[in-house]
Order: structure tokens, then sequence, then C-alpha cells
């Protein structure tokens, strides 16, 4: 009795734990569909950005190759955001975000310039909110740099 006792808790325990796991893309997902983005550890983490689940696929798979599903569906909504928004923070928020996409995913560069993407942050570097200016020129940053050459001081 007891040893089930113990058994249903484990089995409780790390359901929630998965279910925490799998929900944070699905979240940040959800936020970027919005249009509107605010500054929450899922854009400030780097552990968002590393972590690696794996319920059902037999390779464990970071948040930041799932931008890669439904071709590159999160990402292309990055950067029409990036493009359209009249927001600051919202405009701030992708610019981070995009940078950290370049950053961490193995061919993130060459996915952002293929879509564009370079153009788009580029034009906000002369956006009159400061910190706009910042998070787009850091993104640029990322953009031109090989991973071995960014700065580590820039980053934020």
């Amino acid at each position: 009795m007891v040893v089930e006792a113990n058994c249903k808790f484990h089995c409780l325990f790390f359901c929630d734990v998965r279910t925490v796991v799998l929900s944070s893309f699905d979240k940040y997902k959800k936020e970027v569909l919005s249009g509107t983005l605010e500054w929450s550890p899922m854009h400030t983490s780097e552990a968002f950005w590393l972590e690696v689940w794996n319920v059902t696929h037999v390779v464990p798979r970071s948040n930041v190759e799932k931008f890669e599903e439904k071709d590159f569906q999160v990402l292309r909504v990055l950067l029409k955001l990036v493009e359209a928004s009249r927001e600051p923070r919202s405009l701030a928020v992708g610019c981070h975000d995009i940078g950290q996409f370049i950053l961490h995913h193995p061919h993130g560069r060459y996915i952002v310039s293929d879509l564009q993407g370079k153009e788009l942050i580029m034009r906000l570097m002369v956006h009159p909110e400061a910190e706009v200016q910042k998070q787009a020129l850091l993104c640029v940053q990322k953009l031109m740099l090989t991973k071995d050459k960014v700065c580590p001081t820039l980053h934020v």
C-alpha cells in the first residue's frame, strides 16, 4: 500500500514536470502569435533557449529547435511583428528573441538572413526608443559575426 502511494506520488510529480517543460514553448508560441511581447523569463532566460525535452521523440529537442516546426512559423511571425509593430516593447523583445534564435540555432543566422530578417532588424537601429535600438544592434551583431566572434560583454 505504501509502495503504491509512492508510485502515484512519483507519477504525478514527474507528469507535472513534463507538462511544465512541454508547455514552455507552447506559452512562448502563444505570446508570439498574439502579436504583443513582454519581457518575461521565456525571453530573458538562457534556460528557455537551451531547454531540452524528450517525451515522444527518440532524440531530445531544444526549444530553439521547435522553431523549425511548420516551416519556421514562429520565427516568421516574429519577423512580421518586428516589421509591423508600433509597440516599442514588442519590437525590443522581438529583436532580442531573433538574436537568441541566431545565437542558439546551428543555422540561425542563415535562416534569418534567408527570411530577409537582417534588413528588418537593421531598420530598427534608428528607432526613436533606445531599448529598441540596443536590441536591434545586439541582434545585428549576432547576425554579422560568427558565434565564436560575438563579444560576450554585449550579451544582455
